[in-house]
């Protein structure tokens, strides 16, 4: 411990360390997500990834495994730029803009008096 050299198997422990940072965070938001799935649903889940990974970056630093702090920081790299691509997308507005438009028309449709059925005019002539 501490050395300043590599000893055998110390890449193996760097690399593993880093898979397993950037690998446990979307897991555990998959486990929240499966114990709670009304609550942990699109954004909350990317939030609860985010949060999960930067808490392990913080701990995994604070004890210096810098291995596993690198994976969970890059891990939760990749939560907040799938959060902020989320959150930018404009779907949210063409759904309520298309909602209100549908609602603008039904209220439209509702006052309108119903429409008249056609009725057949006679072509016949007095013959």
């Amino acid at each position: 411990m501490g050395g300043s050299r590599l000893g055998r198997g110390d890449g193996m422990n760097t690399v593993t360390g880093i898979a397993f940072g950037l690998g446990w965070p979307p897991f555990a938001a998959l486990i929240a997500r499966a114990a709670f799935p009304r609550s942990m649903r699109g954004r909350n889940m990317l939030a609860f990834w985010l949060t999960d990974a930067l808490l392990l970056a913080v701990v995994y630093a604070a004890i210096r495994l810098w291995p596993f702090a690198a994976g969970s920081a890059a891990s939760a790299v990749i939560a907040a730029a799938w959060l902020w691509w989320r959150w930018k997308r404009p779907d949210r507005a063409v759904r309520s803009l298309g909602a209100k438009s549908r609602a603008l028309v039904e209220a439209i449709a509702r006052r309108m008096p119903p429409a008249r059925i056609p009725v057949p005019v006679p072509q016949g002539g007095a013959g």
